[in-house]
C-alpha cells in the first residue's frame, strides 16, 4: 500500500471515527462538544499534531544515535510531500534488535 493511500485511509478512519467516539460521551455527560468546538480549537489542534508528528520522528532518530551508536552525519529527516508523511532514516544498516528498539521508542516514550 502507497504511503498516500494509507494517509487517505487514515483520514477517512478519523472522519468517521471521531464523531462515533464523541456521540456516546456527548449522551453520557450531556457536554455537546460540537457547540465547543471552533476555528481557534481545531487550528491549536492541527498545530500540536504536527508538532507531536515531529517530537515522534525527533525520537527515532534520538534513539538511533544513543542506542544504535548512530552517528548525527548517518540520521536523515524529511517528508515525503506526495503523501504529507515526516520521517528519519538511518542510512547505515542497523541490528535487527537495536531497529526493533528504534521503532518502538516513539510509541513507549509518548504513550
Amino acid at each position: 500500500m502507497s504511503a498516500l493511500r494509507a494517509q487517505i485511509y487514515g483520514l477517512v478512519a478519523f472522519c468517521l471515527g471521531t464523531p462515533l467516539l464523541l456521540w456516546p460521551y456527548d449522551l453520557i455527560w450531556e457536554v455537546h462538544l460540537s457547540s465547543h468546538i471552533q476555528l481557534s480549537t481545531s487550528l491549536w489542534f492541527g498545530l500540536l499534531m504536527i508538532m507531536g508528528m515531529l517530537a515522534h520522528e525527533l525520537i527515532h532518530g534520538l534513539t538511533a544515535v544513543w542506542y544504535g551508536r548512530v552517528s548525527w552525519q548517518d540520521t536523515k529527516f524529511g517528508v515525503q510531500w506526495q503523501s504529507l508523511t515526516p520521517y528519519f532514516h538511518s542510512t547505515v544498516p542497523l541490528k535487527a534488535q537495536t531497529y526493533r528498539v528504534v521503532v518502538v521508542k516513539p510509541q513507549s516514550f509518548m504513550a
